[in-house]
């Protein structure tokens, strides 16, 4: 088989609430953030696959893509010819840090399968899901709907409805210092359910009350208070499942001294990158990265 050029652009995610819960069937709100990208070109050849690099953490991508690839021939059983070709990846992603990279990759690699595959109907956002649960066990689709998205998504059981915003708050993203690994976080929640169920499904609660709140004042009440009050809660419950490290409290104090209304991580916790709320743009504040929205 001869495979034709393909190229595609994916992009980094962050979630305003419903981490972890989502998992559980909560629902969450995702939103893109396309100052940080991934790029996949595919040029056609007849040797075996060939990869290469550019941007940041390269070194870590190619396990990856590989990996990938390879598992693909399990999913399609028989199905597929031998893939060819040279695969180039341009990545300012961050790995570890809630950032979705890992969602990022599966998204641009499905959709090369979509295009050179179109007689086996693939659905790009269920088999970015797959390739994603390679990664961080049984994944719910959120980072895989937010690496795709275009706009904020409310996220529930794996059917995206964008959010009609009504005003755009001062929000923005910063490193806490420290990587966060999502697969450890998701097993550290998963052992306070087997611990203290009923505890553990408070929280869950919480955290969808977190993302009705948050809903609610972008889309009809447009209060900056409520707003507030919903990623407060979130962060409670972040401190409830036990993932704020001293790194993390550490940076977010930082920002709360800034000026900052109201934080709380972004992902799955454990570090990663921290959402802040803002009443007012902040200046001289370093390290932020002002989302739109």
């Amino acid at each position: 088989m001869t495979f034709s050029p393909f190229n595609t652009e994916t992009h980094a995610k962050w979630i305003l609430a419903g981490e972890h819960a989502v998992l559980r069937g909560h629902a969450a709100l995702v939103f893109p953030n396309t100052k940080k990208t991934l790029t996949l070109t595919y040029t056609p050849t007849n040797y075996a696959v060939e990869t290469s690099f550019a941007g940041s953490e390269i070194a870590k991508l190619q396990q990856p893509l590989l990996t990938v690839l390879n598992y693909s021939y399990t999913l399609f059983a028989g199905k597929l010819p031998p893939i060819t070709g040279h695969f180039h990846i341009t990545n300012n992603i961050p790995l570890g840090a809630g950032m979705g990279a890992s969602a990022a990759l599966c998204v641009a690699i499905a959709r090369w399968f979509h295009h050179q595959f179109p007689h086996l109907n693939i659905n790009t956002s269920q088999l970015g899901q797959k390739f994603e649960d390679l990664f961080h066990g049984k994944s719910s689709g959120l980072d895989i709907a937010g690496a795709a998205a275009e706009t904020g998504l409310y996220f529930l059981q794996g059917i995206t409805t964008p959010i009609q915003q009504i005003w755009s708050p001062i929000w923005a993203l910063s490193f806490s210092g420290q990587m966060g690994k999502t697969a450890t976080c998701i097993q550290h929640v998963q052992q306070l359910w087997q611990k203290n169920h009923t505890l553990a499904a408070s929280i869950d609660l919480d955290m969808a009350k977190s993302v009705a709140q948050a809903h609610d004042a972008l889309t009809h009440t447009q209060s900056l208070q409520q707003l507030t009050d919903a990623i407060k809660l979130g962060m409670r419950c972040f401190e409830n499942w036990g993932l704020i490290t001293p790194t993390l409290q550490e940076h977010m104090n930082y920002l709360t001294n800034a000026g900052a209304i109201a934080t709380k991580p972004t992902g799955s916790g454990g570090g990663g990158y921290v959402l802040s709320l803002w009443d007012k743009s902040p200046i001289n504040v370093s390290g932020l990265i002002l989302q739109e929205s």
